[in-house]
Order: structure tokens, then C-alpha cells, then sequence
């Protein structure tokens, strides 16, 4: 918004007074925001005046002050000013006239705060004896926390009072007197009920407070939860079936948006713990269930919108709930070869553990048997034990048994266990003492090495 600007002579205002500071916000946040022209409200019903600037697609901020020439619920002024362009949406502030100013008000002069930081502007002007109110709008032009314009302001010359309606007040006293002025005075005090406008568009609840013979005061803008508010006023002060007297002004607030909320980071969270931080900040949620070998079961392994986004209340999250690592069915390898089961087994996402054995009936490298058996359901990872066949057991080796009869007990069994037989001995009573007389195999048998040898020995006498 631009300032207003020209040379003249200091403008002196009632003390007790209200300035309206505008205050810039510095550089619009919208990287390519739209503009419109302000159209001309000065002189315009405060109704008339809101509605011509709705039309424009702009929002207004409205203060009452007395006016000694401007009639009573009419525009004395409006920053920006006619013909002056604002983004599109931005508040038009405008001072109503609340009539003459009281008779014999003590006067100040109205210093000039455009240009001077917040802070110093408000300090100036109640120094000065006068009531400051702050109004922040964005500004290209102007830095942030900067005076941008004021109303009244003391470059512009005020709208000239009208020398003509002194008669009128002359006239009015004379009526007052006479009792008409208390005939009129009493209709101007009558009283009615306020509208309920909560709910309704701004548009319309405008239309209802003024058609119900009250005026529209200040409209402020707030964010609400639900997003169906958007756009409508959100409460209004009076309140709806309230008596307040005609005319008087009915506040509202409209909701310019819906309120955003940061999402939560949940993951690892148990189910109930990431449930009650969601339900905490306004938000819902829904689940489903997965598998995972990095979270333990029954926590949440992901969630969706990620944690930090910025989403509508009532916004539902997804999270998945984590039922641990997912199990793994066994195949059936039994009949392959080892480094096929192993490649089964390792596909599966299990470990082998591999068992040779002679097996007779089964080719050498090849599965006959597994512990745990096809289908099992097992963790992943678990170890699945493999007995792989060496083939046919060897043939055993052969030792010719030699004749150890007529040895020594010790000179037989040395003889024996020299060649690897295992010795068995039994005694008989015939022959020389301490001689072998008698042997099983005979000498000169083929027998397996590692097999027994049974030699007889004579303790001596005879039977």
C-alpha cells in the first residue's frame, strides 16, 4: 500500500482520538501475488461501503471515530485510497464516522508517524493525547515493521465541513426542547435482537446484520480445524439473540483457512504410543501389518504422511505395524544334489547344515533325508540340516590268518594283533601248559582285517 502524500498545514483533531497506523509486513509471501484497483468508499454507508469492496474481491477493517463533517455510519476515510492498487483479498481499513465530535473538545495537533517504526509511531501518538490502532498489511515498497499509512493522515486535507448544517443544529436544539428531540432520540436508541450470523458465508451474514437494522463492525479472519468453515464467520460478538441497539456495530470472525498440523514422527513406536501422539495433536489414523526383520513385532515399521508434513486436523495416517520377520516355508530337497539344496535352501532365505554318510542305496552327492521337513514354517535364517550319501561303504580289507598253533599265548595274540585282528582266548586242559593247540579261522583264512581270531590254550594235565 502507498502512502498519501501532499503539503499542508498541521491538522488538529479532538485529543482522545483514534489513529489508525498501517504497519507493513514486509514483501508478500505469494511469489506472484494478483492485484486489484480500490474503489472509491469515502462518503458511502458503512454497508454500502463493505459490499463495494467485497465486489472488488478485498476484506475491510473497520473503526468508528467521530467526524465534525461526515454524517453519522458513513466512510471519512479508507486507506488505500481510491484508484490506489492491493493485492488481491487484502483489507481495505476504513474510519466510519460515529457523528460530531463533542462541543468544546479540547484540539491537538496530529503529528505524522508514515515512515517511523511501529513501536515509535504508537509512543508518538499517545504522547500526543491520541488513541493508536495497529493495522499489519503486506508491502513491496516498504520494510517490514514500517509506518506505511495512517488515518487520519495530516497530508490529506479532511473532507471540508459544511458551514450550512449549523442551522440544522440550531434547529435540532430548538426540536430538542420541544420535545420532538426526545421523540427522536428515543427511536434512535430503539433496541432489537442480533442476528445469529455463525455459520453463514461473509457475504450473507453482512447482508443479515445489516438487513436486521444493525451495522457490520471489524472482520478479523482465523484459521479453523474443519475445512468446510472456510469462508464463513466463525462467531460474531454480540452474539446471536442478544438485545443491542440499532445500528450498533456486530463483529465477526471469518475463517480464511484451514488450520495445518506438523505430523508426528512415529516409527518404532509401539501401536498405542504412536495412536496417542497422533490422537494428541488432533489426528487419526489407520493400520495394516507387515513384515520386517529390522522391527520388532508389534511396532510401527512406517507411516504415511511422513513425519514433519503439514496436513489438514482430522488428517488420517497410515502406519504399518510390524509382525516381525516373515516365516519361511522349508522346500524339499531331498533327492537333489548338495550344491542344489544349498541353493534351494539359500533362496528360501535359510541356512544348511550339511551330514555325510555312507549310503548304499543312494548315488554319492545326493540328498536322502532333511531335518526340518518340506513345509515347515520357520524363521528366516534357521539352519536346515542335509544328510548328503558318500555312496557305497568300501569293501573291508582282507588279512590272511596265519597258524599260531604251537605258539605261546603272547607270541599267538602279538602274532594276531601284529596283523590287526582282535584276539579271543579260551583254555583247555590238555597238552603242553601256556601252548595254543587249537585256532578259529584256520591258518591260511581270508578274513577282514579288524575281525576276531579265537585261539584255544592248554593249562596242561589232560581233561
Amino acid at each position: 500500500m502507498a502512502a498519501q502524500s501532499s503539503q499542508m498545514a498541521p491538522q488538529a483533531v479532538p485529543v482522545g482520538s483514534r489513529v489508525v497506523v498501517l504497519v507493513s509486513k514486509g514483501v508478500p509471501e505469494s511469489a506472484a501475488p494478483s492485484y486489484v484497483t480500490v474503489p472509491s468508499v469515502l462518503g458511502k454507508s458503512q454497508g454500502d461501503a463493505l459490499g463495494d469492496l467485497q465486489a472488488a474481491g478485498l476484506s475491510a477493517r473497520v473503526f468508528d471515530d467521530p467526524s465534525p463533517s461526515v454524517a453519522r455510519g458513513r466512510v471519512a476515510a479508507q486507506t488505500p485510497m481510491a484508484g490506489q492498487t492491493a493485492m488481491s483479498s487484502a483489507e481495505v481499513v476504513l474510519l466510519v464516522s460515529s457523528g460530531p465530535p463533542a462541543q468544546g473538545a479540547q484540539q491537538v495537533a496530529l503529528p505524522s508517524v508514515i515512515g517511523a517504526a511501529e513501536s515509535d509511531a504508537v509512543a508518538k501518538l499517545r504522547s500526543a493525547g491520541l488513541e493508536p490502532e495497529v493495522v499489519h498489511d503486506y508491502s513491496a515498497a516498504v520494510p517490514s515493521g514500517v509506518v506505511v499509512d495512517q488515518i487520519p493522515n495530516p497530508a490529506v486535507a479532511p473532507p471540508p465541513q459544511k458551514r450550512s448544517l449549523a442551522w440544522l443544529w440550531v434547529l435540532l436544539a430548538v426540536l430538542l426542547v420541544a420535545g420532538v428531540g426526545i421523540a427522536a432520540f428515543l427511536w434512535l436508541n430503539r433496541s432489537a435482537e442480533v442476528p445469529s450470523v455463525v455459520g453463514l458465508s461473509q457475504a450473507n451474514a453482512q447482508s443479515a446484520i445489516t438487513g436486521a437494522g444493525f451495522r457490520v463492525g471489524s472482520v478479523t479472519t482465523t484459521q479453523t480445524v474443519s475445512a468446510a468453515a472456510v469462508g464463513k464467520v466463525v462467531s460474531q460478538s454480540p452474539s446471536g439473540g442478544e438485545q443491542a441497539r440499532l445500528r450498533s456495530a456486530i463483529d465477526i470472525v471469518v475463517s480464511g483457512g484451514q488450520a495445518l498440523i506438523e505430523v508426528p514422527d512415529v516409527k518404532g513406536k509401539t501401536k498405542k504410543e504412536a495412536e496417542d501422539a497422533l490422537k494428541k495433536v488432533g489426528l487419526k489414523w489407520t493400520t495394516t501389518s507387515g513384515n520386517s526383520n529390522s522391527v520388532d513385532k508389534g511396532k510401527v515399521m512406517s507411516q504415511a504422511p511422513d513425519a514433519g508434513q503439514q496436513v489438514p486436523a482430522g488428517t488420517s495416517i497410515g502406519l504399518t505395524i510390524s509382525q516381525g520377520p516373515k516365516a519361511a516355508a522349508v522346500p524339499n530337497v531331498v533327492g537333489e544334489t548338495e550344491a542344489d539344496a544349498k541353493s534351494a535352501l539359500e533362496d528360501a532365505g535359510l541356512a544348511e547344515k550339511v551330514v555325510s554318510n555312507y549310503n548304499s542305496s543312494v548315488p554319492k552327492g545326493q540328498v536322502y533325508s532333511q531335518t526340518p521337513s518340506n513345509g515347515t514354517l520357520v524363521a528366516p535364517g534357521t539352519s536346515v540340516s542335509i544328510h548328503v550319501s558318500k555312496g557305497a561303504p568300501p569293501a573291508p580289507e582282507t588279512v590272511t590268518v596265519p597258524n599260531v598253533i604251537g605258539d605261546t599265548q603272547s607270541q599267538a595274540t602279538s602274532t594276531l594283533q601284529g596283523l590287526g585282528f582282535k584276539v579271543s582266548v579260551s583254555q583247555i586242559a590238555s597238552g603242553t601248559a601256556g601252548e595254543v593247540v587249537g585256532q578259529a579261522p584256520q591258518a591260511d583264512a581270508k578274513e577282514p582285517k579288524r575281525s576276531t581270531v579265537s585261539i584255544v590254550v592248554s593249562v596242561g594235565g589232560s581233561q
